[in-house]
């Protein structure tokens, strides 16, 4: 350590060098900097090591970060199916429901109306059968005399109108689905990328919690000043806040997720009762056609007490259709003929309760959630990997994951087809058998992935400078003496050595000693220029 600081004191005394541009075929990142020359014996005082970039085999496994997420085939979100208050709500969070199991009832004055509107129909049907037999009676006395073809023509014309109105309400609900499936589409986008940027958050945090600790060893033996110790202290509030806000987005891209899921529910609820409408006003017009026909040719006969007769018949059966559309209705709500209105939810498989959306006594509209139900059999760990680690990654590799101090095992179900635009990194899919049933959604993830054997260019650790926020080595000029900073990606640092994934090739020829003196004299040269 001695030798080092005269080292540096007798490259001080020495002279300051200059810093002159270079003039020569680099990358587009060194013509932008200024060439930092060591002049006369400067460079032989300052002991500026050289070596020339190698490749070497790495055998490590390759690991990475993510979150543990449910499978999307396995989550379900209870609503309800009108709206309604809730008089019972059983399962809290974390509970456990076996399939088909009545988690919730709603009371409804819609299903209310429904129920009524069905007896009044039953009892229509019940009168129209008195009525037709009352005819038949009266027909077989001979006691009818006109026909009522003006009438049946009308009720014809009413039933085509019905029947027109009802298919506008279904090609409505159809445009109305496709709008929410869009809607859920965008959402589902936006929640990926939002885990995606906060899985990278937590990866960039993570390293810099290593750099910060690095940098107060260095600090505590004075290897770099307390500048550079509060810069890298800086970038460590900044992960902090962007993991705070990526967080965040999280939250709300998962909220607006739901919101767009409830909808398609309620359009489709809305779109079943008006199929139901079409298919019940497409049997009262033909009943009212065939009346019309039958009038028509009972007029035209002279057949009189056929037709009145008929005219029951058909009252009777549009009576019939009536019924059978109010009960549908009442079914559809939920709810069975002579029962009260109150409506049962029942969760569609055995599952846990991941989310409690709603309290008891609560008023909830069509398609509101109630709960979120997930099947915590199977799991998914999203993880985050770069580009240039993906050969080593193929569907159906074994995975070793790290949760929650747990060790489990995992299989690569899926590689994502790019990369993120703003992260770089292509999400991996892992199945997790959650046997134990002790994991839970949103647990973080370090993962193992297989025998990753690849090349990998490494410099060592003191090599790597910062420079205007970004990592660099610098690179020997045309120009004897001189040097440019060249920008790197840098990944693991295991003893001593760190990979260089981009911006240094094997064969290039870099400063791997006292490589901070390099940077000394250049932002001796900023102060000095200004």
């Amino acid at each position: 350590m001695k030798n080092l600081w005269f080292l540096i004191l007798l490259f001080v005394l020495t002279g300051c060098p200059k810093s002159e541009p270079v003039a020569m075929d680099v990358p587009k990142d060194e013509k932008a900097a200024s060439g930092i020359t060591f002049e006369g014996e400067s460079l032989k005082l300052a002991g500026i090591g050289i070596e020339m970039a190698t490749e070497s085999e790495s055998g490590e496994r390759l690991t990475v970060t993510g979150t543990l997420e449910a499978d999307p085939a396995a989550t379900a979100i209870v609503t309800s199916r009108v709206e309604g208050k809730i008089i019972r709500l059983t399962p809290n969070v974390g509970d456990t429901v076996r399939a088909g199991a009545v988690v919730a009832v709603i009371e409804s004055e819609k299903l209310h109306e429904a129920q009524l509107n069905h007896t009044l129909t039953v009892k229509r049907l019940e009168a129209a059968r008195a009525d037709l037999a009352r005819r038949r009676k009266l027909a077989g006395l001979g006691a009818y005399s006109h026909p009522g073809v003006e009438e049946s023509r009308k009720a014809e014309t009413e039933a085509s109108a019905a029947l027109e109105k009802a298919r506008s309400e279904v090609r409505a609900t159809e445009s109305a689905l496709i709008e929410a499936r869009s809607r859920l589409a965008s959402q589902d986008a936006a929640v990926e990328q939002s885990r995606t940027a906060e899985a990278l958050t937590v990866s960039q945090l993570e390293l810099v919690q290593k750099q910060v600790a690095r940098s107060e060893r260095l600090l505590a033996e004075q290897l770099v000043s307390r500048q550079e110790h509060e810069g890298v202290l800086g970038q460590h509030k900044e992960a902090s806040a962007r993991l705070e806000h990526t967080q965040a987005e999280t939250r709300g891209a998962l909220a607006k997720w739901r919101e767009a899921l409830a909808a398609i529910e309620t359009v489709r609820t809305r779109q079943e009762s008006a199929e139901k409408t079409v298919a019940t006003a497409r049997k009262q017009l033909g009943l009212a056609r065939q009346a019309l026909q039958r009038g028509e040719a009972i007029f035209k006969g002279g057949y009189l007490t056929s037709r009145e007769v008929a005219e029951a018949e058909a009252t009777v059966e549009q009576a019939r259709v009536s019924a059978e559309g109010a009960l549908d209705d009442v079914q559809l709500l939920g709810g069975q003929p002579g029962d009260n209105h109150s409506i049962p939810i029942a969760v569609p498989f055995a599952g846990r309760v991941l989310e409690r959306k709603a309290t008891l006594g609560q008023t909830v509209t069509a398609g509101e959630p109630i709960l979120t139900l997930v099947n915590p059999r199977t799991l998914f760990a999203q993880l985050a990997v770069f580009p240039s680690d993906l050969p080593y990654t193929r569907p159906g590799q074994g995975v070793q994951l790290s949760i929650a101090g747990r060790k489990v095992a995992g299989i690569v179900d899926r590689l994502g087809e790019s990369a993120d635009e703003k992260t770089r990194v292509v999400k991996v899919r892992v199945r997790v058998d959650n046997v134990s049933g002790r994991l839970r959604p949103g647990q973080p993830v370090t993962a193992t992935i297989g025998e990753a054997t690849k090349r990998l260019v490494v410099v060592p650790a003191g090599a790597i400078q910062t420079q205007g926020g970004k990592k660099v080595v610098f690179v020997p000029t045309e120009r004897p003496g001189e040097f440019a900073p060249r920008e790197i990606e840098v990944g693991t640092t295991q003893n001593g050595k760190t990979e260089v994934r981009t911006g240094l090739k094997p064969g290039e020829k870099f400063v791997a000693k006292n490589a901070f003196l390099v940077k000394s004299q250049a932002m001796k040269s900023e102060l000095s220029e200004e």
